[in-house]
């Protein structure tokens, strides 16, 4: 982690049933930006019901209670949560911002969950999942939360999120997470000019 510093962010949301929208200053393609929020259509699972997904997060989220995370090493606890979004897709991304603006996950656990959950290897989800650590690294309320999202980002190594790294980078007020923003920065440019 870059700083253990917490650093409040406001964040302007609108809840909308179990779901949350936060506009975004930046625009995703022919899709609307709170689209991926409500729903992409990325998700092979037969419907199971909101109550019961949440319960499964809970439970997952206990895990993180028992285990101490080492840099760089999975755990239980982060098996768990990849898996999880592997099986409920777009739906547990979802429940998870939910679970994060709400603060009903700890920084750490959330710190945690957002960098593995970068190395997961979809490409269904990986448009999704890119959005997703954005938000978290836009909205983050702590510096240790941005530092999760900017790790998954860095493992996904994806140019498209380039302008908001770079917002990010604009608005972040901690030095040490300004200088991590900026290495991301430059990593992806140089894939940008790799793939050009």
């Amino acid at each position: 982690m870059t700083s253990a510093s917490t650093i409040a962010k406001p964040n302007t949301h609108t809840n909308v049933g179990w779901h949350t929208f936060i506009p975004t200053p930046v625009s995703y393609g022919d899709l609307p930006a709170a689209a991926w929020i409500l729903d992409t259509g990325n998700s092979s699972e037969p419907f199971i019901d909101v109550d019961d997904l949440e319960h499964r997060l809970t439970s997952i989220i206990a895990l993180a209670h028992e285990q101490v995370f080492e840099d760089g090493m999975e755990s239980d606890y982060s098996r768990t949560i990849v898996q999880f979004v592997e099986r409920y897709e777009d739906r547990a991304l979802n429940l998870l911002y939910q679970f994060i603006l709400d603060k009903r996950i700890g920084s750490e656990a959330t710190h945690e969950a957002l960098r593995w959950i970068g190395d997961i290897a979809d490409p269904l989800t990986e448009y999704s999942r890119r959005i997703f650590l954005e938000r978290c690294l836009l909205t983050g309320a702590t510096a240790q939360i941005r530092d999760g999202a900017l790790l998954g980002l860095a493992s996904m190594d994806d140019p498209a999120s380039v302008a908001n790294v770079r917002l990010a980078l604009d608005q972040e007020t901690s030095r040490l997470m300004r200088q991590s923003l900026q290495q991301l920065l430059e990593q992806l440019e140089q894939t940008a000019t790799e793939y050009a």
